[in-house]
C-alpha cells in the first residue's frame, strides 16, 4: 500500500493510548502467547524476508510498512480509538461483529491497563 493510502490509517492508529501500529490492523500480523500483554507478533506477509520490512518490535513505536495491508475499515478502527480515549478498553466481539467497551477492573487501572486493544 503506498504512503499516502496508509497515512490516515497511521494518523488514527497514533491517537491510540499505549502505542499502538499498523501491525496491530494488518491481515499478515499473526500474534501467539495467551493474552494481550504477553503475546508476539510475526509478520506472515510473502515478502516479509526478502523487501527489508520493518521489524515487528516496531509496532509499538508506530512503525510503517509499506506491505500493510487493512483487517478492518478506517471506521471500526476509529470505533476502538473512540472507545479507549473515553478511558475504557477495546475489544473486538466476535458474536456481535463489532468493538464493544469493556470497563477496566480496578487491577487493570492500577496497572495503567486502561484504552487496551484486545
Amino acid at each position: 500500500m503506498k504512503r499516502e493510502q496508509r497515512q490516515p490509517y497511521l494518523d488514527l492508529i497514533n491517537m491510540m493510548p499505549g502505542g499502538y501500529g499498523l501491525c496491530h490492523f494488518c491481515r499478515y500480523a499473526e500474534w501467539s502467547g495467551c493474552s494481550c500483554c504477553d503475546a508476539d507478533l510475526d509478520c506472515k506477509h510473502g515478502l516479509a524476508g526478502d523487501w527489508k520490512f520493518p521489524e515487528p518490535d516496531n509496532v509499538w513505536q508506530g512503525g510503517d510498512c509499506w506491505g500493510f495491508r487493512p483487517s478492518e475499515t478506517l471506521q471500526e478502527i476509529g470505533v476502538a480509538v473512540s472507545i479507549m480515549l473515553a478511558g475504557y478498553n477495546a475489544h473486538k466481539s466476535f458474536s456481535q461483529g463489532e468493538y464493544i467497551a469493556i470497563k477496566p477492573s480496578i487491577n487493570d487501572a492500577k496497572e495503567g491497563l486502561v484504552g487496551v486493544f484486545v
